[in-house]
């Protein structure tokens, strides 16, 4: 939607497909790892280092708080919490939750909500696509937090 073609899409695709593999070492930090990782293996694809670079900083660009600075670390960015504004967002933030829980952190249903609620309203896409096609749902999904909040406190 933001009309990256040729060897711009190849570069951004090759982000996406390393931002999150850092996970397979660990959870905290992973951008930095899956930068490195796609640093080490690129240049064997026959990436140039203009290349690797772009895609080192998009995938650096996705960590939290998000800092990107080009179109395509926007985009990128834009992707990683698309779920944000999706219909599947609250399956997908009860995934999440279940996932922290296996490593270890644990929250209430009152942190829990009022943490989603405070990152979801701060959260800003960053591309027109993003904002035009993501928006509209990401406020539903906040007011569905916000009754989930409500809901939580009222039953405890």
């Amino acid at each position: 939607m933001e009309g990256i073609q040729g060897e711009s899409l190849d570069v951004l695709l090759s982000a996406a497909w390393f931002h999150d593999i850092g996970y397979v070492e660990q959870a905290t930090h992973h951008e930095l790892i899956g930068a490195r990782m796609a640093v080490q293996v690129l240049p064997s694809f026959g990436y140039s280092d203009s290349e690797v670079e772009i895609v080192r900083w998009a995938i650096l660009a996705t960590a939290l708080p998000q800092s990107p600075t080009s179109l395509l670390e926007q985009i990128l960015a834009d992707a990683d919490l698309d779920v944000l504004g999706r219909e599947d967002f609250m399956k997908r933030n009860q995934d999440l939750r279940g996932e922290l829980a296996l490593l270890g952190k644990e929250f209430t249903d009152a942190e829990w909500y009022t943490r989603q609620i405070q990152f979801v309203e701060q959260h800003q896409y960053f591309t027109a696509s993003a904002r035009s096609s993501r928006d509209t749902q990401k406020s539903l999904n906040i007011a569905v937090l916000k009754n989930t909040l409500k809901a939580s406190q009222s039953a405890a």
